[in-house]
């Protein structure tokens, strides 16, 4: 028998599977209350207006839309995003912006064109397991920054770069997801986002704010990006992601970034190789979509409809949860942080948590890059319903209670 192992590269090996997809078959059974999978309700997705919109463009400009595009992202979509940036304090020239197939896929072209192994990449405790998968692809070392309840820790961070640069090691970029974090929820206070910019700045470190949660903000304002602070005292080392997956769909693999010109002529090329333009019916759909009026007026709604369900959880956890087990209290986003007493284990109490009640919920140690976290896990309320979060969040109460 052909043995294959010996085929596979550095970069290969280095892979490890989603904690998410390996739990699966259990999350998926029927009757589940689910708490696990950080997707988009499909409540939320706009089916009826993208149903028309396609007929219109189909019946317009079906030979455009099914050829292959520009790999930088079709021109009129590119001009588009300058002025939705721009609404969001961000500016953003066309030579700066290039449209992906997804913000994952803009994640591993960056780690593709920046990252040599034995790079450093600086990551948030706990971090977002599809931008570490990654970093650890391009057999790059992670090393964690902790955070609290405010963000990243400024002193953590200063401390952790003097002590990599004492040692000689060369630290590349620090990845942040300043916004309703995955799998926090966790938002950097602005205080602290110009604390982590000025020591970014003062040791020649690239920042990349991966905001896809940014727009889903439920009360007050937006949160200023890091890449529009940063423009302020004439910086241009933040390289800015976000998608539309969370209010539009995720089947519509359309995502874009901002980034210093020389940085966007490499992921161009990178990109050519990789799959040579994102798909010009995505793009066109979107493009059409904002273009019509629809994305503010939807995405009002569907702030909405993830504050409802904050809300519900939130309510929930305070009626129910034991004092001994603490939460984040997210303002956005998809997702509250737990943190049980130490001691015990999530992982496999996410296992018996599922077959036994049915409430599923994913265990928190893979979101960490050294091997803390084994107390913690991730809920999201993306999916279910007041009346299930109520019952879910319930019966895991009184399941914890009785591990303590």
């Amino acid at each position: 028998m052909t043995d294959f192992d010996r085929f596979f590269s550095r970069g290969a090996r280095a892979m490890q599977p989603s904690p998410i997809r390996r739990m699966a078959g259990l999350i998926n059974q029927p009757g589940v209350i689910s708490f696990a999978g950080g997707v988009p309700n499909p409540a939320t997705f706009p089916d009826a207006d993208l149903k028309r919109i396609m007929d219109d463009i189909v019946e317009t400009d079906g030979y455009q839309i099914f050829q292959y595009g520009v790999t930088r992202g079709l021109e009129a979509f590119r001009q588009q995003l300058v002025t939705m940036l721009a609404g969001r304090g961000i500016r953003a020239a066309d030579e700066e912006l290039m449209v992906t197939s997804g913000s994952q896929q803009g994640l591993e072209l960056l780690s593709r064109v920046l990252l040599d192994p034995g790079d450093v990449v600086l990551v948030e405790l706990p971090s977002y397991i599809g931008a570490l998968a990654c970093f650890r692809n391009t057999l790059a070392e992670m090393v964690g920054v902790a955070q609290d309840a405010d963000g990243i820790v400024p002193e953590e961070l200063e401390r952790t770069i003097t002590a990599l640069r004492s040692a000689g090691r060369t630290i590349k970029l620090l990845y942040v997801i300043p916004n309703f974090q995955n799998p926090s929820g966790i938002t950097i206070t602005p205080a602290r986002r110009a604390a982590v910019l000025e020591l970014a700045r003062a040791h020649g470190i690239l920042v990349v704010e991966d905001d896809p949660y940014g727009e889903l903000y439920f009360p007050g304002v937006a949160p200023e990006s890091l890449r529009a602070m940063r423009a302020l005292s004439g910086g241009e080392d933040v390289v800015y992601l976000s998608s539309f997956s969370k209010v539009v769909s995720p089947g519509l693999r359309t995502a874009f970034m901002a980034a210093p010109p020389p940085v966007i002529r490499m992921l161009e090329l990178a990109k050519q190789a990789a799959d040579l333009c994102t798909s010009s019916l995505d793009q066109r759909l979107v493009y059409e979509y904002c273009k019509r009026g629809l994305y503010d007026r939807h995405l009002a709604e569907v702030r909405r409809f993830y504050a409802a369900k904050c809300e519900a959880m939130l309510a929930a956890l305070d009626r129910h949860m034991p004092a001994e087990i603490a939460w984040t209290r997210p303002r956005g986003g998809m997702f509250v942080w737990l943190t049980l007493p130490a001691g015990l284990d999530a992982e496999p109490l996410a296992v018996e948590a599922v077959q036994t009640l049915k409430v599923a919920f994913i265990h928190g140690a893979p979101f960490f890059v050294n091997g803390a976290g084994r107390n913690t896990l991730r809920l999201t309320f993306a999916k279910e319903d007041a009346a299930k979060i109520e019952e879910g969040i319930r019966l895991l109460a009184g399941f914890f209670k009785s591990k303590l």
